[in-house]
């Protein structure tokens, strides 16, 4: 543990296998993340007048986990530790000033992401032929998406801030046994920080997202609506009312600010109704060719 400010040395920017003191992330980001997926679909139908009139209708479910893993949540000179932190004035003394560190808290556990998302779409509709060259089909589109994404082992702005400055040895200390990229390990016999003190500085966010859509479609078809010399003329012509909307909710402790994690934007609110209508037309230009208009 520094106890003067003679216990530091210059960093030296490299790699630590050339004896450097550079960060190891490899040590700790994770090339192969756990990930599970489940998935269900079915479909069916049904003749309620033949070949008139068909029920049909689709289902499908998804359930996806997936993790990863970081290096523990850095600390950057944006947040200075003042120069009344009781372990600032352990070191310096009267000559403290408030100090700009680059520090990872390698006391917490490395950050981790759980990302948990289910996916339902559901489809309902009737199809059929109304002659022998018409036919049509209308549906009921309904999906529905939910994402909870976890983010573990953050630290808390708020209660760090709060935390630096009580000038007591309750103070978190920044210069006690920290994560040795050259040894690759956590120093024995070091004092550390009291474990009651990282449970009050850690904070796990989530951010929950909702996501909607709703699809209401028409279309008929004319298989021969007029006969060319090179074949008949196809034609389709149909409607669509879409309705959408997304929901983005970080929790409060996400909202409150952390350290290690990406800021918070705040609550997400978003929809839009979308009307549309087309026409398409398969026009035989000669025997082995034809073009489309829409």
């Amino acid at each position: 543990m520094a106890t003067t400010a003679a216990n530091f040395k210059p960093w030296v920017n490299t790699d630590p296998k050339t004896g450097g003191d550079r960060f190891p992330f490899e040590n700790f980001t994770t090339m192969i993340n756990p990930n599970q997926r489940y998935n269900v679909f079915a479909n069916f139908e049904y003749e309620v007048l033949g070949e008139r009139m068909k029920f049909f209708g689709d289902f499908n479910y998804a359930d996806t986990h997936s993790e990863f893993q970081l290096a523990a949540s850095p600390f950057s000179a944006a947040i200075p530790i003042p120069a009344n932190n009781y372990w600032v004035q352990q070191i310096f003394g009267a000559s403290a000033v408030d100090v700009d560190l680059l520090y990872r808290f390698a006391d917490f556990a490395p950050r981790n992401n759980v990302v948990d998302r289910s996916v339902l779409r559901l489809i309902g509709g009737f199809r059929g032929q109304l002659t022998d060259k018409i036919s049509y089909e209308t549906s009921y589109n309904f999906s529905e998406e939910n994402t909870s994404d976890k983010e573990l082992n953050g630290v808390s702005e708020a209660r760090l801030l709060a935390n630096n400055a009580s000038n007591t040895p309750a103070d978190y200390n920044y210069f006690t046994r920290s994560y040795n990229p050259q040894v690759g390990t956590v120093p024995a016999g070091v004092p550390f920080n009291n474990p009651a003190l990282i449970d009050l500085l850690r904070v796990d966010n989530n951010t929950g997202v909702n996501s909607k859509t709703q699809v209401i479609d028409f279309k008929i078809t004319d298989n021969e609506l007029y006969a060319l010399p090179a074949g008949p003329l196809e034609v389709v012509v149909g409607f669509e009312l879409r309705k959408q909307s997304v929901l983005s909710k970080p929790d409060d402790a996400k909202l409150s600010g952390s350290i290690g994690w990406n800021a918070s934007d705040g609550v997400t609110v978003g929809g839009r109704h979308v009307l549309g209508g087309y026409v398409e037309a398969g026009v035989p230009i000669l025997k082995n060719l034809s073009g489309t208009i829409s």
